[in-house]
């Protein structure tokens, strides 16, 4: 597989099991603007197609929903949702991001791979996720890996006071946090909780706030005019 400099290797760092465990990637900033949104969506397929030879690449129409979807190769790929699961071994999830969450799963036992889209609408998605992968592939959630990649940290991601007391009400301790007269949204924390609470014991975060990293594109650092996304693949 080729990989260049303007690619971040997303894998977990100590595997329960002695099995291959794949693999994710997310693009950086060097790598440009990459979209999924149909007509401009040509470069994201050549570069999945091009770091996945052989591969159908699969992806999602984003609204910040918690709409997970189960996908084969045979699927249309664009339905309306922000997570995807799979068991096709012949494909390749696909998600954009630009300061919100990406989430992967994996389910060694039933090698079942999962890409989720967490923003502060989204959270919660995760929950519906591994219920969907439990009801159609039997997953139990003790068995899963679970990897947060780069996403807007609580040291930027300041939000309202509506916004925030929501994510403490709804996502509990660390969701949220009140500092120097402001509330700051922590993504990462947030479904660190849901991910405990289900029972999720392999969980592993990648360090790096894409405000502050010049490395990432960033929704808040950009501007709502200029943003860039982030393409991952898992």
């Amino acid at each position: 597989m080729s990989i260049d400099p303007c690619w971040l290797e997303l894998s977990w760092s100590n595997p329960r099991r002695e099995e291959t465990v794949p693999r994710g990637y997310i693009s950086l900033a060097c790598g440009g603007d990459y979209s999924l949104r149909s007509p401009m969506n040509q470069r994201a397929i050549r570069e999945a197609e091009r770091m996945y030879p052989g591969k159908r690449f699969l992806y999602c129409r984003q609204e910040h929903t918690r709409i997970v979807r189960v996908v084969t190769r045979e699927d249309e790929p664009g339905q309306l949702g922000d997570g995807l699961l799979t068991k096709d071994r012949e494909s390749v999830l696909g998600i954009t991001v630009a300061d919100c969450l990406p989430i992967l799963l994996w389910d060694p036992r039933n090698q079942v791979r999962g890409l989720l889209h967490s923003g502060w609408k989204g959270t919660g998605i995760l929950a519906e996720g591994v219920a969907l992968m439990g009801k159609t592939y039997g997953t139990n959630p003790k068995d899963l890996y679970l990897l947060f990649g780069p996403c807007i940290r609580s040291c930027c991601y300041r939000v309202d006071a509506e916004r925030g007391e929501w994510l403490m009400r709804q996502f509990g301790k660390g969701a949220s946090e009140y500092r120097d007269g402001a509330y700051y949204a922590d993504l990462v924390r947030a479904n660190r909780n849901i991910a405990e609470g289900l029972g999720i014991r392999s969980i592993e975060v990648v360090d790096g706030c894409t405000c502050c990293d010049t490395r990432f594109h960033s929704y808040r650092r950009e501007g709502p005019s200029s943003f860039q996304r982030m393409l991952v693949l898992f």
